[in-house]
Parts: C-alpha cells; structure tokens; sequence
C-alpha cells in the first residue's frame, strides 16, 4: 500500500513538472510576441524630411511689411546644419523600416505546433502496451506499431526544435531589417514542450509494467 502510494506522488509531481515545462514554453513564446508587437506598432518614424509640424491654418509664414527687408531669392526656411535648399537627400532614420511577422516569417508560428503534435504522439501511447508479454495491447493495434507511433512522435519533437533553429538562424538573423526575439522564444518554446513530453510519458510510466527500467523500445 506504501509503495503504491509513493508510485501515485512520483507520478503527480512529475506531471506537474511537465505541465510547469509546458506552460513557461508557450508564456515565453506568447510574451515575446505582444512585446515584439507592441514595440513595432509604435515605432516613432520620425520626420525624415525636417518639415516640422504642419502649420495650424492656411496663413503664409512669409508676411512683408513695410519695414521688412524684401524676401530673398530662396523662400525656404534655413535647412538644419546649413543655410538654403539641401544639396543632398538626407539620410533616413536608422529605426526606419522594421518588418512585422507576415510573409516568410510566419514560420515562426510552425515549430509550436509541430511540438504539440509530438507531445499528442508520445503520451497516447502506453507503456504497458509496448511489451509483447502484456494482455493489455491497444485494440487494433500491436506492440510494434505502437513502438513505431512513440518513436514517430519522439522524431517529430525534435524536428519542431530543428525547424525552430533553422528559422532563428537562417530568416531571423541574417535580416537586420527583423527582431529576432520571437525566434528565440520559439526555440525556448520547443525545447521546452519536448521536455515536458518526455517528463509526462516518464511520469505515467512510472510502476506501469514490471519491465520499466529497461528500454521498452527494444
């Protein structure tokens, strides 16, 4: 009765180990995209073209009076650094120009989902039904299919980490024109759910069959 009953708090405090994985993953991932968001929505673009304030009413800024000189041959005001019309094109803001997330860089969205269907892979399997000793086989399925199902599951995880370095390092930070925040918390995002997929199998596993312990993949 002890031993079942320390078996029973292994496997909670385990599961509640992969779901406090689980949910920091997607906390990370969500709060880098509403930072990232908010920061791009309220870009300060700036006045690339030194024209001030548009003027509150059609008045002219140029009144002559008597007592005024006459105005020059260039009506515009003095450019800033220097007197006159500019000769060049000003440079542009540096800050101008940040892409959002559409277009190629939506794959970020991908590997969190591809880790979800690994995690609904791994633990709809049992680890008493991977023994061909057992009486308890899945209906309609056998030992090998279901070794082959985890193990799909288990490659699938991994692709959703693989992918989430691919897109980090080959869209985000070749771009200097895109943040990467939201790519690293992809990464975070990814190898977390994997962790907490293996912990949760791990965790229902525990005193499941006589034969946990060895590899039930064999």
């Amino acid at each position: 009765m002890f031993i079942t009953a320390n078996i029973e708090v292994q496997r909670r405090q385990l599961a509640l180990l992969a779901g406090a994985f689980f949910g920091v993953g997607w906390l990370v991932f969500i709060d880098s995209l509403l930072q990232f968001n908010r920061c791009w929505d309220q870009l300060d673009y700036g006045d690339p073209c030194s024209w001030g304030p548009a003027p509150l009413n059609a008045t002219s800024k140029y009144v002559h009076t008597p007592d005024s000189p006459p105005p020059s041959f260039n009506p515009f005001p003095p450019w800033p650094g220097g007197g006159g019309q500019p000769t060049t094109t000003p440079e542009p803001v540096t800050h101008k120009g940040w892409s959002g997330l559409d277009g190629k860089y939506k794959l970020v969205y991908i590997p969190g989902i591809i880790a979800l269907v690994s995690l609904f892979f791994v633990n709809t399997v049992n680890v008493r039904d991977l023994s061909e000793d057992t009486t308890e086989v899945a209906e309609g399925a056998s030992p090998v299919a279901l070794k082959v199902w985890l193990f799909t599951g288990m490659i699938i995880g991994f692709t959703s980490i693989a992918l989430s370095i691919w897109v980090y390092a080959d869209l985000f930070s070749r771009s200097p024109n895109i943040q990467d925040d939201p790519a690293l918390a992809a990464m975070i995002q990814t190898i977390f759910i994997a962790i907490a997929s293996y912990v949760f199998f791990i965790a229902r596993s525990i005193g499941g069959h006589e034969l946990w312990g060895t590899d039930p993949l064999l």
